[in-house]
């Protein structure tokens, strides 16, 4: 769809900022309209990027790395994005403090984790400064991330996911993440083992069906203590441990059948097929999972006063 909306403004995000010499940060240029729409123009062929002084930081103004700062020196240095549109021209500054600290070690949080095989977690890559800061470089351009067996677990090294590791299969893995800062290679690890999901899962509490507040405190009461599954956990369970191939397909009871876990009509002593999470959902209820099809009961389903079956997750 082509508007009439022409560019007003142009800006750069952050508009002060601070860096460690030896790593980089993406600084974003925005086109503002005259509609009041907000454009990320940053990797645009019309913006051009420029330091005003390239010995303290550099910026990077062509490719896939465009709009990406540098420390180099400790100082202070003015990023300028600059462009033509409906043959006016355009700029926009910014501030970015490149200081003294550098980049003394890289570590991984959390280093040792469990994982349910098709489900995802996000890992942290962070770089500890000579001045104690520690900053999360995650997504930096400077480090990478692998897997030691991708069979087993899969690592995401580039785009808005990075870090993101999904298990794929029972096993564990290494998790490596890797850069270097002021010429000086660093790297990290990070243990995760995968599971089967119901390896994840305390036995559900056959005794009782329970309100979500009396659930949430009876796994929190295990020992070691729990916590209630999200919805996502819950549904990967009954994929993964029954024969259904998606949720809400049909009425399938293998989790009673197979597993011995409580489901409506009396199944193994249960009262209900659904079961709590902590996934909070609209009119601040939180949600529940049917383990016999599988799907998410909304929010107004019931309240967190109705009485639901419960299973634990560590």
């Amino acid at each position: 769809t082509i508007t009439n909306a022409v560019v007003t403004e142009l800006q750069i995000t952050p508009q002060d900022s601070s860096l460690a010499i030896g790593l980089s940060e993406q600084l974003k240029a925005e086109a503002i309209l005259s509609d009041g729409q907000v454009l990320n123009v940053t990797a645009n062929t019309a913006v051009s990027w420029s330091s005003s002084n390239p010995a303290v930081a550099t910026i990077n103004s062509s490719g896939t790395d465009k709009g990406i700062v540098t420390g180099v020196s400790a100082g202070s240095v003015t990023i300028t994005a600059s462009g033509e549109a409906n043959g006016q021209r355009f700029s926009a500054t910014a501030q970015v403090t490149i200081t003294s600290a550098v980049m003394t070690e890289l570590q991984i949080t959390p280093q040792d984790s469990s994982l349910a095989i098709g489900l995802s977690e996000r890992l942290k890559g962070e770089a500890i400064l000579s001045d104690g800061q520690v900053l999360d470089v995650t997504a930096n351009d400077a480090v990478s991330w692998s897997s030691s067996n991708p069979a087993v677990a899969t690592i995401i090294s580039s785009g808005a996911n990075k870090g993101m590791v999904t298990g794929v299969s029972a096993g564990s893995v290494t998790i490596t993440a890797s850069g270097e800062a002021n010429g000086q290679r660093f790297s990290a690890t990070a243990e995760v083992e995968v599971k089967a999901p119901l390896a994840l899962f305390t036995p559900p509490d056959t005794n009782n069906a329970r309100t979500w507040k009396d659930a949430d405190a009876y796994c929190k009461g295990l020992t070691p203590a729990a916590r209630l599954p999200t919805v996502a956990e819950l549904q990967n369970l009954y994929i993964q441990s029954t024969s259904a191939t998606s949720i809400n397909q049909q009425d399938n009871f293998e989790m009673c059948d197979v597993h011995g876990w409580p489901l409506d009509f009396a199944r193994c002593g249960g009262i209900t097929s659904y079961y709590w999470t902590n996934t909070l959902g609209s009119f601040g209820l939180y949600n529940l999972v049917s383990l016999a099809r599988g799907h998410n009961a909304s929010a107004g389903y019931s309240n967190d006063n109705s009485l639901h079956h419960v299973a634990c997750i560590r």
